[in-house]
């Protein structure tokens, strides 16, 4: 009876303590197991949404960064319109021509060839007060400071990419015949 009663009292509670204890500690380790794979799990699809939505915004801001330069640019070409235009009322006619030119430079450049077409009139009217010698400093200006282009290579990259029956075409067929025909008197 007393081997019973300690059977039962002491190595009985201490057998279910240590069986409780390892059940306790597997359900622990599983549920450990468990919440890793799910954190590691939830962690993978982030981080794939998360690099999804990066390469979105990425497009976004490159489209928006170059949407930005496109509008520096038309704004110098601006400022260098309104230049030529002031320089042309105080009747430093080179000094307009240049300024015309680079701005319709820099419209093509940003692919606002809608608005070169006034500006190549402009420069059509300073052309218009040109002597052989405005034509060559003219040249000499624009050979030293435009990429070493003179006024027909200038007109030239105007045209370029542009079809033959664009209006761009007709001016500066115009200013090639007034440019010859003042050097040729």
């Amino acid at each position: 009876m007393i081997f019973v009663i300690t059977f039962l009292g002491i190595i009985v509670p201490i057998f279910v303590q240590f069986s409780q204890r390892k059940n306790l500690k597997d359900l622990t380790e599983g549920i450990k197991e468990k919440f890793d794979f799910k954190i590691n799990s939830l962690k993978e699809t982030n981080d794939l949404k998360i690099d999804l939505l990066i390469q979105k915004y990425e497009v976004r801001i490159q489209q928006l960064e170059s949407k930005n330069e496109k509008a520096l640019v038309e704004l110098d070409a601006n400022t260098y319109y309104l230049q030529g235009r002031a320089l042309f009322i105080e009747k430093k006619f080179i000094s307009s021509a240049i300024s015309n030119l680079k701005s319709a430079l820099l419209l093509k450049r940003c692919e606002r060839t809608d608005r070169i077409v006034p500006i190549l009139n402009n420069i059509l009217r300073a052309f218009n007060h040109f002597t052989q010698a405005n034509f060559d400093r003219l040249d000499e200006y624009l050979e030293k400071n435009s990429e070493k282009k003179n006024l027909e290579e200038t007109l030239n990259e105007l045209e370029k990419d542009l079809s033959p029956e664009s209006s761009i075409f007709i001016i500066t067929e115009k200013l090639r015949n007034l440019v010859n025909s003042k050097k040729s008197a």
